[in-house]
């Protein structure tokens, strides 16, 4: 009873820390300061043309934000590179995408750096992720690579991530080691203080501050991390003088409380509606448990194909629409653990392909059921009219 009470007065003392974060939202929207270029154009993510570009220009000493070697100097510094004294900053060459071969069947040589930066006898490949996943032995080849061509230089391996992560063994091939063969760095840290950094020196110069200031509310929006420092602190104190509540709420947060979310505002409303609408359907039985290739399928019950959306990628991710293959409503059933996917003639839904709690408010208000029950009507509708076209 008492934990019930401690967590109900932290839950009503954060409500307060969160109405004042919704009023700066409200007053930072006036002041157009939610205004991005970058998500407008609908580039947030890219990692070729956005986030590698970027970051390549303003690490070229040349590049045109015209701040000199600056920004180079305090990146490489940032990142705890051991031999920037060394780097001769007036002799730089930076390529993006830089092709090193085509890979071999083995895949231990070949692909592209994302970023290269060669000066003198030091030599920094940078690895940008964003979203995407690790390709097969990806490390491996650009390692092999440096090793093979830069054997009488100094190199070092920057693997960038939105907050941090080590390499997958499907990249080092369980050969490289994190802080020996290459080193993490994110956007969350190392990316943030230095776009900061280079917004302070480019206080002359307003096209160059306002665009590195867009970008760094970009890299805020996608690590999570836009709320204003002091109400971080506030919400620090309060966790702190609550450590039992809030280890309660945090051990409840993520897995369960997503497997929560999705079978109360999502699955279950979806079967009433199905059967409100005389439709059949069918929930994977492994669904609620986060795997790959799982997930649900609708029909006409006097139809034989079905409807079927799938995740591709375990914890919910990359949700994808199309037919279900003759043996997918059998495996729907009984569990896929085939790892295989169960439905033909696939798209990726435009909307809410990820279910993660970033999308909890979305979840919880119907949004993400009621975009389901229009794709399902569309695509049965198809199913029907087709079926029409092929009898009459």
């Amino acid at each position: 009873m008492n934990s019930n009470i401690s967590i109900k007065k932290l839950f009503e003392r954060i409500d307060n820390i969160v109405n004042l974060m919704s009023e700066r939202d409200f007053q930072s929207e006036m002041r157009g300061e939610k205004y991005n270029i970058f998500q407008l154009l609908g580039v947030k993510t890219d990692e070729t043309h956005l986030h590698s570009a970027l970051l390549a220009d303003l690490l070229n000493p040349n590049g045109s934000h015209t701040l000199g070697s600056k920004p180079l100097q305090r990146f490489i510094e940032l990142c705890g590179y051991n031999y920037y004294e060394k780097f001769d900053y007036n002799d730089v060459m930076i390529d993006t995408e830089f092709s090193i071969g085509n890979k071999d069947k083995c895949t231990i040589e070949g692909g592209r750096l994302d970023i290269l930066i060669r000066s003198g006898n030091n030599v920094i490949v940078i690895e940008n992720k964003i979203h995407a996943q690790d390709q097969e032995n990806q490390l491996v080849r650009y390692y092999n690579y440096c090793k093979k061509h830069y054997t009488d230089k100094t190199f070092v391996i920057f693997y960038l991530t939105l907050d941090g992560n080590e390499a997958s063994l499907r990249s080092t091939k369980g050969e490289l080691e994190e802080g020996k063969h290459y080193h993490s760095i994110s956007y969350d840290v190392e990316i943030s203080e230095w776009i900061s950094y280079c917004i302070e020196i480019a206080s002359d110069k307003p096209l160059v501050r306002g665009t590195l200031v867009q970008y760094l509310n970009l890299i805020k929006e996608l690590t999570n991390n836009n709320m204003d420092k002091d109400l971080k602190q506030q919400i620090y104190k309060l966790m702190a003088e609550n450590v039992a509540s809030a280890r309660l709420i945090y051990d409840n947060f993520d897995w369960g409380f997503r497997k929560y979310l999705v079978q109360t505002y999502v699955i279950e409303p979806l079967k009433t509606w199905a059967i409100q609408k005389d439709y059949d359907i069918i929930i994977g039985r492994e669904l609620a448990n986060q795997g790959a290739y799982e997930g649900f399928a609708v029909k006409y019950k006097n139809f034989e194909s079905w409807i079927a959306f799938e995740f591709q990628e375990a914890d919910f991710k990359c949700l994808k629409v199309g037919e279900l293959k003759s043996n997918g409503l059998y495996l729907l059933d009984a569990g896929n653990d085939t790892r295989q996917s169960l439905i033909y003639e696939h798209f990726k839904l435009n909307k809410y392909p990820n279910w993660s709690l970033d999308i909890a408010e979305n979840i919880i208000n119907f949004d993400v059921l009621k975009y389901l029950e229009e794709i399902i009507e569309k695509e049965l509708s198809e199913f029907q009219n087709d079926r029409i076209d092929k009898f009459s």
